[in-house]
Order: C-alpha cells, then structure tokens, then sequence
C-alpha cells in the first residue's frame, strides 16, 4: 500500500508541475507610459554622455549669491535690505530673514529660496487664479532670475499643486471625511535638455513657487555646469527593447499582475545634495502590483539595458 500510495504522489505531483512552472505574471503596459517612449517624442536613438564641471564651494561665492537674490528677486522684497542670519550645516549654508529663507547646497550650488510663512499653507484667496499668468509671470521670473540658463536647453514640464483641507472624524465609526480641500501653492516645473533629450530624475530643474492666492513666494535650481565637448553619440536601446528586458525580469514574480505606468526617457541627473561627475541617458520604468500598491521605480542603463540597482540605505539614514 506504501508503494500505491508513493506511485500516485508521484504521479499528481508530475501533473501540476508544468502548470506551476508556466505561471506567467499577467504585465499590462499602458498607452501613458507608452507615450513616454523616446519614439513617441520624436528622439533619435542616440545620445552622447557628458561631464559635469565638477563644483568647488566656497563661502564667498555662495555669500554672492545670496547678496543677489536679496537685491533682485521680488521674493524678498518685504525684507529688502536686511542682513540675513547665516547658519551652516555640513551639506548647505543657509541666509534667513524672518520667514525667507535661502539655501545653497555645498556639494552641488542648487539653491531654494522660499517665504516659509506662505508655503504649505492655505490662505483665503482674493479671486479665481489665472494659471496662465503665474506661466507667464514664472517664465519672466526665470529670465530675469537665471541669467547663466541657456533658454534653448529649458522647457516647461508641468504645474504641480499642492493641496490643504481639513478632515473630521466620526469618534464612534472613526470614519472620516475631507472638507473641500483647496490649493495651498502652485509649482511650476520646468526640465533641462540637453542636445534635445529631457533630463530625468531631481535634478537639473528648475521649480517656481505660488501662493494660494498667485504671488510668487520662491524658487529652486539644480542646474550643474556641462564641461565642453561629449563623446561620440552612441545606440541606446528602443523602448520595445527595454519592455523585453522588464518583462524578463518580472516574468516570474508571484503576483497575479503587474501595470506599468510610467516610462521616462533622458539623461539621469541626481538632486541637489548628492555629486555627480558625469551624465547619461536612462530609461526609468514605473510600476504597480494593484490598486492598492505603492508605485516602484526601477531604472535601466540605457545603452545597455542593464538594470540599475538602487544603493543600500544605511541603517538609520533619512532620505533628502
């Protein structure tokens, strides 16, 4: 009876073998992400790295700076000619005037200028907000503001709001509810390209900051120094190329579906905090495993495809 018994083991667990060996994970590329596609942008599938004239900090030049930005920008104009309280850390020195503050990185010169008493905060709004003037007024702000910003290598990427409400929640069904959530601050995006491909990632930006009600409260600039001349522009792969290369790599993964919704394409630059000696292109692919999960970013070499993994956090260590 043992031997029966041990024969149809055998024979059962030979049958659903195959069926769990051919469990594919379903993987549904959506026509937003597609559209991200180099080919869908018009790009040539080509693209030479470059260098980036590394970045010396010293205290005098980013006092210039400030001494700058408190003379020109109408951010400041309600402390104009006030000196500025200096702190510094070991990544920025920072000028402060009340609730002004600016601060410039030591590792890279990226600079934010914001009024703290008007940024994440809702205020009542004197009228409906034209976003095409905030546009406009940005745009100006930017020219006038950034002068060693090559206007052929900005464009305009999009206008992200940030929103305020006021919850309330029931003490015996602790359900709660949102009460009409209202815009706190528009930010105007614009990115970097570079010999026509949009640079990626938290660098190389340029952020304009409004107001609940459209005054202009602050900007933010990474904006690293190209060194002259590149390589040679090499192939990078075609987005179809890299959908193979996510599809092998997910193939197997035991959830039921993956939906990628996200497909970025360009030069990868780093934020403001962290070095960075040179720059190439990359393909960074967006992903969900349901409704209910939090997106993931996975980025790829794209010359050779290869998927980039992303440095180990040390033990206690807080992300910028």
């Amino acid at each position: 009876m043992k031997r029966i018994f041990l024969f149809v083991c055998v024979v059962v667990l030979a049958l659903l073998l195959p069926a769990v060996l051919s469990h594919a994970v379903k993987i549904e590329f959506t026509d937003e992400a597609l559209s991200g596609a180099p080919e869908k942008q018009g790009l040539a599938l080509k693209a030479s790295p470059f260098e980036f004239t590394p970045y010396k900090f010293t205290r005098q030049t980013a006092d210039r700076r400030a001494g700058e930005v408190f003379q020109k920008s109408p951010v400041v104009q309600a402390v104009r000619g006030r000196r500025p309280e200096v702190t510094e850390t070991d990544e920025e020195i920072i000028y402060a005037v009340r609730d002004i503050r600016f601060h410039v990185s030591k590792t890279t010169g990226g600079e934010i200028l914001l009024d703290l008493e008007r940024y994440a905060v809702s205020e009542p709004q004197r009228g409906p907000v034209d976003e095409k003037r905030l546009k406009a007024v940005a745009d100006s702000y930017i020219r006038e503001q950034f002068r060693s910003v090559n206007p052929a290598e900005l464009r305009f990427s999009k206008v992200k709001k940030i929103m305020d409400a006021q919850g309330t929640m029931d003490p015996q069904t602790k359900v709660g509810t949102l009460d009409s959530p209202q815009v706190a601050n528009y930010i105007f995006i614009y990115e970097r390209l570079i010999k026509g491909i949009p640079v990626i990632g938290s660098g190389e930006k340029i952020r304009v900051y409004f107001s609940a009600s459209g005054d202009l409260i602050g900007h933010s600039l990474v904006w690293r120094r190209l060194r002259p001349g590149a390589e040679r522009a090499k192939p990078v792969k075609s987005s179809e190329e890299i959908r193979k290369i996510f599809l092998d790599r997910h193939g197997k993964d035991p959830a039921e579906s993956i939906r990628v919704d996200r497909l970025y394409f360009g030069y990868y630059a780093e934020g403001r905090y962290k070095p960075q000696k040179a720059i190439r292109p990359y393909y960074i692919l967006g992903y969900t495993y349901g409704p209910h999960s939090k997106r993931k970013l996975e980025r790829y070499d794209a010359y050779t495809g290869e998927f980039i993994k992303p440095p180990e956090e040390k033990p206690g260590s807080v992300k910028k």
